[in-house]
């Protein structure tokens, strides 16, 4: 019991920090390689700091990115450190040269990767081709072939309307810097804001380099350089509170123990729907989207709070399943399922049965189409599972399947009672592999199950360290990137679910 109280304790302690403005993500060259680019009215380097902070960040291999290799990742992160380095060239010391030099090398070798994986980054076939085209015109001697993207980009642009590609209320702003040189200079005028462009360091650099000065813009970076932490995307409260209270749900404890019912997150969470009809990644994002209100409409309903369906129907497609965002290539298996969970607790929610089967059928396909069941948001298929077993552990005709998976899950553990898909154990991944089995020990327990969930729990209990342990980066956005407060809630959830069940 010392245990479990002790891990709710740090979860709302946790979760008591997210409203400090503090960046909940680590530093992003690929941003930062941005961001170095601005300079001031007398055309002199805003930061050249930045540049340096480039130079010693830079891989052994000579790429920029993630602690764990993924190519689409490495690729567009190096390509937009070595652009930074080229054009700041003048203002940097020899060791930037040499950076560059290790920089075009790691391309040469990896570019023809960025076929083997499952699922690209946020707006890669729109930035890629354009940051080829950039480096080409620099005299960047690399392979600039697009690999597709230039036929994936058109297919894009040809879902969004034109008058949509400079809007705030468009994710294309959130990539704004795939315009490259042929922006419109009237038109990009109006997208930028207090929170700069579309909540993105990086397209908030980019919008600088063609406009020079904008007081929101301005402030924003000058706000993020000050903090010495330049992340993926920021502000993103909101995205970061209903997430970490997402991953509690999973603890089997109820979401009124972290978080009491009168607490006014609720209403604010409330009055937010109502307002905007849904919920984005932060009230300043100025775009909701099908998954964050999933989750928000999923979390509302556990605390006591009805939603009208209608909140939800919105994202749902002819096909019966749901959608994040308007113009999207691929729907998203994770909010899918996240609509479901939502669904299942709102009563009467029209054509809940084939919406059901219908959502069903697309996570099978993704099986199928891929090997694997993937999210579009995380690289790790262990996040996606671990939020598909609570939510369907019930359903009998899944069941088959929930069996099969769980026995993939059972048999990747390692020795040490660690998960990890790619390069090496993590402590997230740990995680998701506990609280996939601890679910299934809920339905079908067994003595071989326990001796491997307390496995794990042994390797996470030896080894997670709240107060400074730094994450690999999971997470898909234009980068991968790591929300580090919600990956702690996650873990002390897994925590909390092995000491209940246990």
């Amino acid at each position: 019991m010392d245990k479990l109280n002790s891990y709710i304790a740090q979860a709302q302690q946790t979760l008591a920090q997210i409203d400090e403005h503090i960046s909940p993500m680590y530093q992003s060259p690929y941003d930062t390689a941005w961001v170095s680019r601005v300079r001031d009215k007398n055309g002199k380097l805003r930061w050249p700091h930045l540049s340096k902070w480039l130079i010693k960040t830079q891989h052994a291999d000579g790429s920029w990115g993630g602690e764990i290799y993924y190519p689409h990742d490495r690729v567009i992160t190096t390509l937009s450190a070595c652009i930074a380095l080229k054009k700041n060239e003048k203002d940097l010391p020899y060791t930037a040269y040499l950076a560059l030099n290790k920089g075009k090398t790691f391309l040469q070798e990896h570019v023809f990767r960025l076929s083997h994986v499952f699922h690209e980054l946020v707006g890669f076939e729109l930035i890629y081709p354009m940051l080829c085209h950039e480096a080409t015109q620099l005299g960047i001697e690399i392979p600039t072939y697009a690999n597709g993207y230039t036929e994936l980009k058109r297919n894009k642009l040809s879902r969004v309307p034109q008058e949509m590609l400079y809007s705030p209320n468009s994710t294309t702003a959130h990539s704004l810097e795939f315009l490259g040189d042929s922006v419109n200079s009237e038109l990009i005028a109006g997208v930028a804001g207090a929170s700069g462009v579309a909540n993105s360091p990086s397209a908030t650099a980019y919008f600088l380099g063609h406009v020079g000065s904008h007081k929101g813009a301005d402030s924003y970076l000058e706000e993020l350089v000050t903090r010495e932490v330049i992340p993926y995307a920021y502000p993103c409260r909101l995205f970061e509170s209903i997430w970490a209270l997402n991953a509690l749900t999973y603890s089997g404890l109820s979401i009124t123990e972290f978080l009491p019912p009168d607490s006014p997150f609720w209403s604010e969470l409330r009055h937010m729907i109502e307002k905007h009809g849904g919920v984005g990644f932060d009230e300043s994002f100025g775009i909701i989207d099908g998954d964050d209100t999933s989750i928000a409409v999923k979390l509302l309903q556990l605390a006591g709070t009805k939603i009208s369906p209608d909140v939800l129907t919105q994202f749902q497609t002819e096909e019966m399943i749901f959608r994040t965002y308007n113009y999207e290539r691929d729907p998203s298996i994770g909010t899918n399922i996240h609509a479901l969970e939502a669904i299942s607790l709102i009563d009467n929610y029209p054509n809940q049965e084939e919406v059901y089967e219908s959502v069903l059928d697309l996570v099978m396909q993704e099986k199928q189409k891929r090997g694997a069941w993937t999210d579009k948001w995380h690289i790790s298929p262990l996040y996606i599972v671990s939020h598909m077993i609570p939510a369907l552990k019930h359903n009998i005709t899944f069941r088959p399947t929930l069996n099969q998976i769980v026995q993939e899950v059972w048999s990747n553990q390692n020795p040490d009672g660690s998960w990890g898909y790619l390069e090496k154990s993590t402590l997230e991944e740990t995680a998701y592999g506990l609280i996939i089995l601890g679910h299934y020990y809920q339905i079908d327990p067994s003595e071989d199950l326990k001796l491997a969930l307390q496995s794990g729990r042994a390797y996470l209990e030896s080894s997670y360290r709240i107060e400074k342990k730094r994450y690999p980066e999971l997470w898909i956005g234009k980068v991968l990137y790591t929300p580090h407060r919600i990956v702690d809630i996650t873990i002390l959830s897994a925590l909390i679910l092995c000491e209940k069940i246990l």
